[in-house]
């Protein structure tokens, strides 16, 4: 017995009997959480974390748990005294697979006190570090509160049946060394361990875009171990499960990894390469399956599916059906190469009727079937934009002897496998939302994954998992602080579930650490010191191109309702506090829920004949929009309120509002005092600034500058990319407002609506925008050609028409004619936009000194895509 051991042993009297496992009379020891190890020149052995090293941890850190002695086998233990399997990042953080609910306390609890993480004021509170906030999920706790924390990471064993390594395992860190069963001693590796030569922090890669696993793994490639919910999955009793979330999550990753755990053809050694980490220590999945030697490990023949078909057109395109169909072909070919099945007939025109037929050649073979379908839906939100008379065809139920559009007869023949053999069938389908899936109505059996607790970090990394990478790219540890801190602003902030952490999307992380291990100017002006205020200069550095909202969610929501359109705007200000029904959020919703009443044709943030909703909070497709934007990552799960029936949301991070309106960051975000300097000494030079980054650089697609834009467009637009931008730096002194929500008093009965006014949170300072725009179609031209160009639709103003319009001076603008059947209400009878100025700053007029003063006073004329900017100045002479 080594001689730390000794010295411990020696503390409870040592060793006496010889029973089976030696009839050891100790005390229960807080040692149980920690792998043993005998420092050089310590009195014993100290513990050693695998994640987070924890140090300080003196010998009386290590004393008796309770005044008790185990027996002399560890099945009878009663109680919370009973051994536990520790999984995940508890166990990483432990270093031990076993151990006890007051060991695990204790050592919690010692590791806390060791760090200096209690509160001041309140002792038996503590703040966790990122170790402990990745294991118990709060910012704050008490030391009675840890054993609530800790439950979901442990997981009873039947010490009467069968766990013979977990056993050992624990018999080795509380019984000494002794004899164990099949001669293992205690600390072996099973036989299937293999023990890595190369160092992984060395040689560690940022494998970016890589979503397959055996590639990853391979190549050494940065890696969060996320295989427990594999096992979680398995475990449960659903046949078939579904799991949504923002595009480069993780989740072809996943399933990738689920393709390789459950296959029968994954040999011992692939499975260890992938389930077994560099240094011989095992992942979740390999700890909570033996090996690999529990039911569901390498015991199904898998079908993997990938949905994300490219749709082409053009005269000679393949229709959508004949793509879907070849996909589900070309799959079943390979399986049937792969495992040896076959079908009597096969008929290329019906993928259904094959892929029947091979569950049933499946089923006769004894075998047990799989079917992973991945990014099920990434073609169909395309279509809802692009195409939705196609996508109604997709989705359409068999009627009047027409068959079910593919993607729902696909789900119903999915629905039906398990009734066509003995053994099990399963299926596991990802996406983004659930719109498609809802419109396909007969899915309506999957157990949906999205919002459940225990799944909410099984896509994503958290902090700790983030400041794991940070230690392997090289930085000192002044350097890791404040880039940690950066990382947070911009990447951290996604939460799917209201109590769980929040995560980081995978793909931004790995895209950051590349940009800093390739080194360069990138990795120079990243870790410069700097102010924090000024950390909206690094989003060019920060921001993924490959990530960013598609433009399909907010083309669908423009062409939605009102309420969707508002919903968009509401998302980006900063003033608004986002609620949904718990609910309405959890239930899926189909396409005519959220667009009840147009179609695609119809852009309702350009329609001029479309009136405002001043209140859509209320509304079914208001919340059914937000909801969208959750799915897509627009938004965030920020908490539940009123007992949980309300759930909050907001943007989770500064890249998710910045990512709408990158020129407006280029403009205000390399002065984090423009807006100040603004409203305290405004100026029509200014005022031209803002507007013109504001249309010019709205990246979404939400808007588009054309011959419909109207005044209703201008003030959303800049509503919500100024609002937006508030919202991502709360210690600007500046608030943006709008004459609907706060009319103001023009005299006896007369109520005024002001289009926006900015001002300082005092009030001390007021700038009042009245908002204007001249059609570009409705410009009399002396040239016939630019006539015929301004006149013609499309997403955005005619190029030579732009190129006319931004050519003139400003007074030539002032001189341009307008076509007087543009122009309605009290401006029919301007002739020049000069009129059109001077008109409006007569209307002006009344909301300068109804707002009350001080007060500047602008009006802002949109003439094709440039603004002209004008003052209203008081006349002190008539005064």
């Amino acid at each position: 017995m080594p001689a730390g051991r000794a010295s411990l042993l020696g503390r409870s009297g040592g060793v006496s009997g010889d029973g089976a496992f030696g009839t050891c009379r100790r005390a229960a020891s807080p040692m149980l959480c920690a792998p043993l190890s005998a420092a050089a020149g310590s009195d014993g052995p100290v513990p050693v974390s695998a994640v987070g090293p924890v140090r300080g941890l003196s010998m009386g850190d290590r004393e008796a748990l309770l005044p008790l002695e185990y027996p002399e086998h560890p099945a009878k233990l009663k109680g919370p005294h009973k051994p536990v399997v520790v999984n995940g990042v508890l166990r990483r953080f432990l270093g031990r697979g076993v151990s006890t609910r007051p060991a695990i306390t204790r050592y919690i609890s010692r590791y806390v006190r060791a760090r200096g993480l209690q509160v001041q004021d309140d002792r038996t509170k503590f703040r966790p570090d990122a170790n402990l906030r990745a294991i118990l999920g709060v910012e704050e706790c008490t030391f009675l509160q840890i054993g609530k924390y800790i439950s979901p990471h442990l997981t009873k064993i039947d010490l009467e049946d069968d766990a013979d390594r977990l056993l050992r395992e624990f018999v080795s860190s509380v019984y000494g060394q002794g004899p164990f069963p099949n001669g293992i001693s205690p600390g072996q590796r099973p036989s299937n361990h293999r023990q890595h030569s190369r160092s992984p922090a060395e040689e560690v890669k940022w494998c970016y875009g890589e979503d397959q696993i055996v590639t990853l793994r391979r190549q050494n490639g940065f890696f969060v171990d996320k295989t427990r919910f594999i096992v979680m999955m398995e475990n449960d009793a659903s046949t078939h499960q579904v799991l949504l979330r923002p595009s480069r999550s993780g989740k072809s990753l996943l399933t990738s990894q689920m393709q390789v755990y459950h296959d029968i053809h994954t040999t011992q050694e692939l499975f260890d390469e992938v389930f077994l980490n560099r240094d011989g220590s095992p992942t979740d999945a390999y700890v909570l399956s033996s090996g690999g030697t529990a039911e569901g490990a390498q015991a199904y023949c898998v079908l993997p599916l990938d949905f994300s078909i490219q749709v082409q057109s053009g005269p000679a395109a393949l229709s959508l059906d004949k793509l879907f169909r070849d996909v589900l072909n070309e799959a079943m070919l390979g399986f049937m190469d792969k495992y040896g099945v076959h079908i009597s007939q096969w008929r290329e025109d019906n993928a259904d009727a094959n892929l029947k037929a091979l569950t049933r050649s499946v089923g006769a073979a004894g075998h047990q079937l799989l079917v992973l379908v991945d990014e099920y839906d990434r073609t169909f939100n395309q279509l809802m934009r692009e195409d939705p008379i196609a996508y109604q065809d997709a989705v359409a139920p068999a009627r009047d002897r027409r068959p079910a559009g593919f993607l729902r007869a696909f789900y119903l023949t999915l629905k039906s496998l398990p009734r066509l053999i003995s053994t099990r069938v399963r299926s596991f389908t990802t996406g983004i939302a659930p719109i498609a899936l809802t419109d396909s109505s007969g899915w309506n059996v999957a157990w949906p994954l999205t919002h459940m607790g225990e799944y909410a970090e099984c896509c994503g990394f958290t902090e700790a998992d983030v400041e794991r990478g940070l230690s392997l790219v090289g930085l000192t540890e002044a350097e890791r602080i404040p880039t940690l801190r950066l990382m947070r602003k911009f990447y951290n902030g996604y939460k799917f579930e209201s109590e769980s952490q929040p995560l980081y999307l995978a793909a931004y992380v790995i895209y950051f650490f590349k940009t800093l291990q390739r080194g360069g100017k990138e990795r120079a002006v990243i870790l410069k010191e700097r102010d924090e205020s000024k950390d909206a200069l690094l989003a060019h550095y920060m921001k993924d191109n490959n990530v960013s909202l598609s433009h399909n969610v907010t083309s669908v929501l423009r062409s939605s309702s009102r309420a969707g359109v508002v919903a968009l705007q509401d998302a980006f200000q900063a003033s608004k506090e986002l609620t949904v029904p718990t609910w309405e959020f959890e239930s899926p919703f189909t396409l005519a829920e959220l667009s009840p009443r147009t179609g695609a044709s119809v852009d309702l943030v350009r329609d001029p004949m479309t009136q405002t909703v001043t209140d859509a909070s209320t509304s079914r497709a208001y919340h059914r929009a937000l909801t969208l934007l959750f799915y897509h990552g627009v938004l965030s799960v920020r908490r539940c309120e009123e007992d949980g029936t309300l759930m909050v949301l907001n943007p989770p991070n500064l890249l998710a509002c910045l990512d709408h309106f990158t020129q407006l960051k280029m403009a205000l975000g390399s002065d984090i005092l423009f807006l100040e300097r603004l409203i305290a000494t405004p100026s029509c030079q200014h005022i031209t600034l803002l507007v013109d980054a504001v249309l010019h650089g709205w990246d979404s697609g939400a808007l588009a500058l054309d011959s419909n834009f109207s005044e209703q467009c201008l003030s959303s637009a800049i509503e919500a990319a100024v609002g937006g931008w508030l919202r991502t730096q709360p210690s600007v002194d500046a608030v943006l407002t709008t004459g609907r929500g706060h009319p103001v008093d023009l005299g006896p009965g007369r109520l005024g609506f002001y289009d926006l006014m900015l001002q300082n949170k005092s009030g001390s300072s007021k700038v009042l925008l009245e908002l204007k725009v001249v059609r570009v179609n409705g410009i009399l031209y002396d040239d016939q050609e630019l006539t015929k160009a301004a006149g013609r639709r499309g997403d955005f103003v005619d190029a030579k028409v732009d190129c006319y319009l931004n050519s003139l001076s400003y007074q030539e603008k002032l001189d341009l004619r307008l076509n007087s059947k543009y122009l309605y209400g009290l401006y029919c009878d301007c002739k020049t936009v000069g009129d059109l100025v001077m008109l409006a700053l007569r209307q002006v007029e009344s909301y300068h000194w109804a707002v009350g003063q001080p007060v500047r006073s602008f009006v802002v004329v949109l003439v094709g895509t440039r603004a002209l900017v004008a003052e209203y100045v008081v006349d002190e002479t008539s005064a």
